[in-house]
């Protein structure tokens, strides 16, 4: 259970989170944890893991492996968390994306691949 205070200050959002096993041995006074948000959710979505080349929601170009080649793509992300990101448009399902960023290669439409 989470519960939101009604305060923001200086852009950031306080917020307790209440475990449902608050018995865990794991769980010690005042320890500090990261925690992720799910802000959203959609199910039956196309989704590819997260890399350096999508590094969150909006437009990307990715290389996308057709045939012999990796071949420039316009991508939109959705809802992203840290694994997965969904994708809006530019892909299909069974597409294989090379989830590095290939900077010096940005220039080109299309990669040969051997």
């Amino acid at each position: 259970m989470i519960r939101l205070l009604p305060e923001v200050t200086n852009g950031v959002i306080s917020f307790e989170a209440i475990f449902e096993h608050r018995d865990d041995l794991v769980l010690r006074p005042n320890q500090r944890v990261d925690v992720y948000l799910r802000t959203a959710r959609r199910d039956s979505v196309l989704r590819v893991r997260r890399g350096p080349a999508i590094p969150g929601p909006g437009r990307h170009d990715v290389f996308v492996i057709r045939g012999g080649s990796a071949v420039r793509t316009r991508i939109e992300a959705g809802v992203t968390g840290p694994d997965y990101a969904e994708i809006i448009s530019g892909l299909a399902e069974g597409d294989e994306v090379i989830l590095t960023q290939l900077e010096r290669y940005a220039h080109l439409s299309n990669i040969p691949i051997n």
